[in-house]
């Protein structure tokens, strides 16, 4: 079977309007298609245009960084 490999850094931007994320189910996709879910409980509220994200994996899994707002938050891929 063809192998996975999954970058270790992921730079896109939101596709659309970002609202920040709640509670711990927020979806976030990106212009380069993928859609990427929060994936521990934490809420942070913003109104931003398409802003740009890095997306970085960790030990324990991926972090979404948003630098315009100079937060991040932890994210699993599905798609």
């Amino acid at each position: 079977g063809k192998v996975q490999i999954e970058p270790d850094l992921i730079r896109s931007r939101i596709d659309g309007p970002f609202k920040g994320w709640r509670n711990n189910k927020t979806r976030f996709k990106l212009e380069n298609g993928e859609i990427w879910e929060q994936r521990q409980p934490s809420t942070f509220i913003t109104q931003l245009d398409s802003p740009q994200v890095i997306i970085k994996k960790r030990r324990f899994g991926y972090t979404m960084e948003v630098p315009a707002i100079g937060r991040s938050v932890h994210v699993k891929r599905i798609k």
